[in-house]
């Protein structure tokens, strides 16, 4: 409702420092909910171009290395006692932009410009693309962390995340120019020879310290590989049985179908931990909404390759969960399942994760019918 009535984040929401991040998942939230709700469609739509067109305010403009491309952190106009208790990590990374985030943006737009025909949002799109093109390193990736100043990286961490190569291959579809295919096919290999082959599922978090290899894996990138082959390789044998493989190490590795482990250290002896569930990342080895329904996607995405029962009873078990963390009243779904009345202290909630499990569990319910 902030961003409908007034233009602008809301200052008391401390995680409105991560803008691009929130934002673009609040417009897909909106676009969602017009395409299944009429009567509030007008509304939405408003919503979403509200959120857009403040990023495209506070996008970097020509005078800067990174011009065109939307900011990760961003603190104006928020109540900074909120952010300095709740996203600290916001403040130190103020002056950099982690490339993983631009590519969700460039989605986001493309979305909006199919959807209102909005050619602001075509060029905006193009314009994060083009960043990426012209900055492409040798290795075929792009530095994770840079400095907005200098346009320098900050770290020697390379982007793993299949939301860039999803850019590439929706701004080729909707263009048809071939450059994009281009770098679609080039980090697709690249993804494949330094993810997937060493099974180095490195975690890239806005709020977390760059990591060493095998340090921090997590869930959300070898999930991202089998979205990735579900929607575009799902008749090649080869790739049906790698996203299968590949569901097995998430499933191995993160999904809590019991009680939690006393080894995991995050886990204390007796504390109120809510499972199934999906845990996130080696450095953050806790029961999160939208870990559980990440994984939930990945189920279903193995189950329509290859038809097996089992995965569609999980990805079921893993929504089961979410609907019983679900206030009632509210129709919230708390961030963090760590203790018996999580769904009403909302401790730490991220609303970016509560629409990523609200449109997967809209997915399951297309699916099953209930």
């Amino acid at each position: 409702r902030y961003w409908l009535e007034h233009g602008v984040p809301d200052p008391e929401y401390a995680h409105n420092a991560y803008p691009t991040k929130m934002i673009a998942s609040i417009v897909e939230a909106m676009l969602a909910y017009a395409s299944i709700e009429p009567e509030h469609a007008e509304d939405a739509r408003q919503l979403a171009v509200n959120a857009a067109d403040y990023l495209l305010s506070i996008t970097y403009d020509e005078s800067s290395k990174l011009a065109g491309l939307p900011p990760t952190y961003c603190l104006s106009g928020l109540n900074m006692d909120k952010v300095r208790k709740e996203v600290p990590a916001a403040i130190n990374r103020e002056q950099c932009v982690m490339m993983i985030y631009p590519a969700a943006s460039g989605l986001m737009y493309l979305k909006l410009y199919e959807t209102l025909g909005e050619e602001r949002y075509l060029a905006a799109a193009k314009r994060i693309a083009e960043y990426y093109r012209a900055n492409l390193l040798p290795e075929g990736s792009w530095y994770l962390l840079v400095n907005e100043k200098t346009g320098e990286p900050e770290s020697t961490n390379l982007c793993a995340d299949f939301t860039i190569l999803d850019f590439f291959v929706a701004l080729y579809k909707c263009t048809g120019e071939s450059c994009w295919k281009e770098l679609t096919d080039g980090y697709y290999k690249y993804l494949l020879d330094n993810c997937y082959e060493p099974y180095n599922w490195e975690g890239q978090f806005e709020d977390s310290i760059m990591s060493v290899n095998y340090h921090n894996l997590t869930h959300i990138l070898p999930a991202q590989m089998i979205a990735h082959i579900t929607a575009n390789h799902a008749q090649e044998p080869e790739m049906v049985e790698t996203a299968g493989e590949v569901m097995r190490f998430i499933e191995d590795q993160f999904v809590v179908w019991g009680e939690h482990a006393d080894w995991n250290l995050r886990y204390k002896e007796g504390a109120y931990w809510y499972s199934p569930a999906g845990l996130e990342q080696y450095k953050w080895y806790v029961p999160i909404d939208a870990s559980t329904t990440t994984i939930l996607n990945a189920f279903l995405n193995v189950y329509a390759l290859n038809h097996d029962p089992l995965l569609l009873e999980k990805a079921c078990a893993l929504g089961d969960s979410v609907t019983r963390l679900q206030d009632p009243e509210s129709g919230v779904i708390p961030t963090h399942w760590m203790s018996a009345d999580c769904t009403k202290t909302l401790s730490n909630f991220w609303i970016n994760c509560h629409i990523h499990s609200s449109l997967r569990l809209l997915k399951l319910a297309e699916i099953v019918g209930e």
